[in-house]
């Protein structure tokens, strides 16, 4: 047999293997693109369980599975874990920052977490006190990024397109200038309840439903307690 010949045949079939197994992995890259937040979750939970009957301690590592497997998309999953469990909203959120830690890169930047807190308040806005608590508590030198009269701008229904995104985070979401405090607080959009003693923002047609979820919060600003001398 030819040089020639030997050659073209070995190439005839490294074109062969290599035409099997992208035949091989296409439908299954094409199945991880298509899947939804939800979807990932699910894979990570037990078989006889789903999102909503799962116990707190399951719900909390199929987060922690899907975020680490698919950081992309962590926004997203967030969001559909708080929708499918407002209940545990601040474990969520703060479980999520935990496993997309990178040991190399260290602690998620401010903005990532701004965008993580957007997408868990969209899926449940009755707890946005609860959820930037436990963001604040996770990284408190991000507090500027929070800064009080910030407008939570909603992110985009979920869908193929807005997969992905993580990295493209918006720096800037601060509403319109013009509103009271150069481009802050806007009055007609957002009132101030105080927290667990802390001064945070919700859209006023919210605040009575937040309150009744909270009771130990109350509308308005916090007030400082006095110090009686004795």
């Amino acid at each position: 047999m030819s040089t020639a010949l030997r050659n073209l045949i070995v190439l005839a079939l490294t074109l062969a293997l290599g035409l099997g197994l992208w035949l091989t992995s296409a439908p299954m890259a094409k199945a991880a693109r298509d899947m939804t937040a939800m979807e990932m979750l699910q894979s990570k939970l037990p078989r006889d369980k789903t999102l909503t009957s799962a116990s707190k301690t399951e719900v909390l590592d199929a987060v922690c599975g899907a975020v680490a497997k698919w950081r992309a998309h962590s926004p997203q999953i967030v969001r559909s874990a708080v929708t499918a469990r407002h209940e545990f909203a601040g474990d969520i959120v703060t479980i999520a920052v935990r496993c997309l830690r990178d040991e190399k890169d260290g602690p998620l930047g401010c903005d990532n977490l701004v965008e993580i807190y957007r997408f868990a308040v969209d899926g449940d806005p009755h707890e946005q006190a609860t959820i930037l608590e436990s963001i604040l508590v996770m990284a408190p030198d991000c507090r500027g990024s929070f800064a009080e009269g910030k407008q939570v701008i909603s992110p985009p229904a979920e869908g193929p397109s807005d997969l992905g995104q993580f990295t493209n985070t918006p720096t800037n979401i601060n509403p319109p200038s013009g509103a009271i405090g150069g481009g802050g607080f806007n009055p007609t959009t957002n009132c101030t309840v105080c927290h667990n003693a802390h001064d945070v923002q919700i859209p006023c047609n919210q605040v009575d439903e937040h309150l009744k979820n909270h009771p130990g919060d109350s509308a308005g600003a916090c007030q400082p307690t006095p110090v009686t001398n004795r």
